[in-house]
């Protein structure tokens, strides 16, 4: 699939490159210019493209509907905040290229931000961020892939501790493109306790391997008939509604039938342990305290993961915690050895090019032909 166009191709071959260049230890220099190339060439691709991406007709159709003059609560089946960002940005300049490229600045570029800021070696940041990442939940996904970059500043900002209204005001703005973070709320209203866990390696993978049991005997099962039973009491609160419309089948259409969950789910579980497995030995490398902040993230991620086997749609709520794996990585790659990132990188590059084919293979009609406003 990657051969058959060639923005995609060369996209990967220059990540894959970079992180190449990071494993040989070559000049700084040709490293920060390997990583600008990549950061420039994933804005262009995300920002300049035309009817390539999920979900283009609905969220195109939105930007043509709304208008200053006309009433927010007409368009009940978007986020607020969200329309609120269409009208904006249609304000300020009436294009929706031009839209394109502000989403794209509030959701990838602070990715950009974040990896460059945060993490020490942002190329293999950036490639996992590409393989893992780009294709399903930033190509398209508007209003998701602004909540996931600003809940991914979030965790940073609550690790430092800055004043809540600083960390307030980015988990309302990532509510308000995407209401799905809720299901981070708890993490953050109980984050020193949180922050004060220990991690044991024997009980994160004993918890895993429960998780997995419940989710093969039909977790999400008993956990959406009740959030059903509850959005039926009261059918206007809309994130009852909304997590209601996923266990009663209505986006199921959406899941191609070649896929099947509970292999797919195996596949990524086993990803997810080497991933963990690689993080561990990093951390006791290095007892990097936001490394381990992030694990913890990163862990219950995949534990919300394997609760719903059987359950793909609601398994991309656990991105919201996965997320944090692109940083994780860019922080401990400092802490290996040249042999060690010798040793590692070839499941990195296998693992990022299944992920990569993978993610643009699943919907080709949405990918394929890549057109852009360019050419």
């Amino acid at each position: 699939m990657l051969a058959n166009n060639s923005i995609y191709t060369y996209l990967y071959i220059f990540s894959l490159l970079a992180v190449v260049i990071e494993v040989m230890g070559v000049s700084c220099r040709l490293r920060i210019f390997f990583t600008s190339l990549i950061m420039f060439l994933i804005f262009g691709m995300i920002s300049l493209r035309w009817e390539v991406g999920t979900d283009w007709d609905t969220y195109f159709d939105l930007y043509n509907i709304v208008d200053i003059n006309s009433s927010l609560f007409d368009i009940y089946h978007f986020d607020l905040g969200y329309v609120l960002l269409n009208i904006f940005s249609k304000y300020i300049y009436n294009d929706y290229s031009f839209y394109l490229i502000v989403n794209t600045v509030l959701s990838s570029c602070l990715i950009f931000f974040i990896l460059l800021k945060y993490g020490n070696y942002p190329a293999i940041g950036l490639f996992i961020f590409l393989t893992n990442y780009i294709p399903i939940h930033f190509i398209g996904s508007n209003r998701r892939s602004i909540a996931i970059s600003c809940i991914l500043l979030l965790y940073i900002f609550s690790f430092y501790n800055k004043k809540i209204i600083y960390r307030l005001s980015i988990y309302l703005f990532a509510f308000f493109q995407h209401k799905t973070v809720i299901v981070v709320a708890p993490i953050l209203l109980l984050n020193r306790l949180f922050n004060r866990l220990n991690l044991n390696i024997w009980f994160v993978f004993c918890a895993i391997f429960v998780s997995i049991g419940f989710g093969y005997f039909g977790f999400h099962g008993l956990l959406m008939s009740a959030i059903s039973s509850l959005s039926h009491i009261n059918p206007n609160f809309s994130i009852l509604t909304t997590i209601s419309d996923y266990s009663e089948g209505i986006y199921l259409d959406q899941t191609p039938d070649a896929i099947d969950p509970f292999f797919q789910s195996f596949l990524s579980i086993c990803k997810r342990m080497i991933m963990l497995s690689i993080f561990f030995y990093g951390v006791k490398k290095n007892r990097d305290l936001l490394s381990i902040y992030l694990l913890k993230i990163y862990i219950f991620g995949v534990i919300l993961y394997c609760l719903f086997i059987g359950a793909p749609l609601l398994q991309v709520l656990s991105i919201y915690f996965l997320i944090v794996e692109i940083l994780i990585i860019s922080r401990v790659w400092s802490y290996f050895s040249k042999n060690e990132k010798i040793f590692i990188f070839p499941y990195i590059a296998i693992n990022g090019t299944l992920s990569y084919n993978s993610s643009l293979s699943i919907y080709p009609e949405l990918f394929f032909p890549y057109k852009s406003i360019l050419f």
